[in-house]
C-alpha cells in the first residue's frame, strides 16, 4: 500500500514540475526557445499602435480597429481605419503567428492613403515593425501570408487613372527584412 502511495506521489509531483517548466518558459531543450502557439489576435492589431506620417507624433494607436482626432501639426482632423482583413502567419522565423495589415488614412481631404504593415509578436504585444505606401485610394482584393511572405492583390492606379479610380489589378509578394517591407515579387494583370 505504501508503495502505490508513494508511486501516485511521485507521478503527480513529477506531472506538476512539468507544468510548472512550461509556465515558466523552459523548453527543456536550450537549443530551441519555447513559443506561444498561437501569436497575435485580431484584437492585438485593431488595438496596436501603428506608424503614421500623417500626426505629429509619428504614430496612432488604433482602438477596436480606428482612430480619430486631430492629430496634424495644424490641428487637421485625421481618421485611421483597420482594413477588411488581417492575415497572420509566421513573418520573422520565429514560429509565432505575425500580422499583416492594411491601414487606411484620410486628413480631411479627397485622399485615402493606403498602407501595409507588418507586425511581429513581442511578449504578448502587437508590435508595428514595417509599412509600405500603397497609395491613395487602391483596392485590396485579399491579403494573406503563405510560407513567410506577404501576399497583397489590390487594385492600384494605372499612369491614365484619375486618382479616384485605378484599374489595375496586381498581385505583389512582400518579404519582411528587418525594419523594411521589400518587394520581391509583382504580377499585373491588364
Amino acid at each position: 500500500m505504501k508503495l502505490t502511495r508513494l508511486s501516485m506521489f511521485v507521478t503527480v509531483i513529477t506531472a506538476i514540475a512539468a507544468l510548472a517548466a512550461v509556465a515558466c518558459g523552459s523548453s527543456g531543450d536550450d537549443d530551441e526557445p519555447l513559443v506561444p502557439s498561437s501569436g497575435l489576435t485580431a484584437g492585438l492589431v485593431q488595438n496596436a499602435t501603428y506608424p503614421s506620417e500623417f500626426t505629429a507624433s509619428g504614430e496612432v494607436r488604433l482602438s477596436a480597429g480606428a482612430f480619430s482626432g486631430a492629430a496634424g501639426e495644424d490641428g487637421t482632423e485625421t481618421t485611421v481605419t483597420f482594413g477588411q482583413e488581417a492575415a497572420f502567419g509566421d513573418l520573422n522565423g520565429d514560429g509565432a503567428d505575425d500580422a499583416a495589415v492594411t491601414l487606411a488614412t484620410n486628413t480631411g481631404g479627397s485622399g485615402t492613403f493606403i498602407e501595409l504593415v507588418a507586425l511581429v509578436y513581442d511578449n504578448g504585444v502587437a508590435v508595428a515593425v514595417a509599412s509600405e505606401s500603397l497609395g491613395d485610394r487602391v483596392g485590396i482584393s485579399s491579403i494573406g501570408i503563405v510560407e513567410g511572405l506577404i501576399e497583397l492583390d489590390a487594385i492600384v492606379h494605372r499612369d491614365e487613372d484619375p486618382l479616384c479610380c485605378p484599374t489595375l489589378p496586381v498581385s505583389r509578394d512582400y518579404a519582411l527584412e528587418g525594419s523594411a517591407l521589400v518587394l520581391v515579387d509583382e504580377v499585373e494583370f491588364p
